[in-house]
């Protein structure tokens, strides 16, 4: 059987379907920059909210921490407690404390003592970050849990408050306590700008 086109019907010529297949291949391109543009906006917005919590994170912990910070009347003698904070001055900001906390577990029973301490050191990337240890006062599984904190800092500022005035180092054992309060100035890159975030934690334990 032969099959004739009909009077008036015809096909399309290599040039029409040359022009309809660029006009799509427009439109597809312009479709997967759009699909890709709202990716990279989404994977954006993740990581600045990311950051935001890890930082609201180190907030909440660090504030809490100093509020309950403990050191012994015995200081001098006891190096069980401590609280000793200093501030060094190279590339940038990079302040280092370290003290004794009571860590309340969720119970709300009883509580332990730690030790605390926060530095600023280079992640695996090579960047510097805040870091925090956590270990035994005591001397029992001396162990120390080091983890990173907050990636890509630009500094970490660190100031101690006797009641009078306000200093950049501290030492338990000199001053026979804990600072009345003590101020965190955390510098990060936010969205290719350089962001402090600060916190100021009063020492509630006497």
């Amino acid at each position: 059987m032969c099959l004739r086109r009909a009077e008036g019907q015809r096909g399309f010529t290599l040039l029409e379907l040359l022009v309809a297949l660029s006009i799509g291949s427009v439109v597809l391109f312009a479709l997967y920059l759009s699909f890709s543009s709202v990716l990279t906006g989404r994977s954006s917005i993740d990581e600045r909210a990311e950051r935001t919590r890890e930082v609201e994170r180190f907030v909440d912990s660090f504030a809490r921490e100093i509020q309950s910070a403990y050191l012994s009347d015995r200081a001098g003698n006891n190096r069980s407690t401590f609280f000793k904070g200093s501030l060094g001055h190279g590339a940038l900001p990079s302040g280092t404390v370290e003290f004794t906390t009571i860590n309340y577990p969720a119970s709300g029973i009883s509580g332990d003592l730690v030790a605390v301490r926060y530095s600023v050191g280079d992640s695996e990337g090579g960047r510097p970050a805040l870091f925090k240890e956590v270990w035994n006062p005591y001397g029992i599984g001396r162990e120390r849990v080091r983890v990173e904190v907050i990636q890509d800092i630009r500094g970490f500022d660190l100031s101690f408050y006797n009641g009078t005035s306000w200093a950049a180092a501290w030492d338990g054992a000199l001053e026979k306590g804990t600072p009345v309060a003590v101020s965190a100035v955390l510098k990060i890159m936010d969205r290719g700008a350089e962001k402090e975030v600060s916190t100021l934690a009063r020492a509630m334990l006497k």
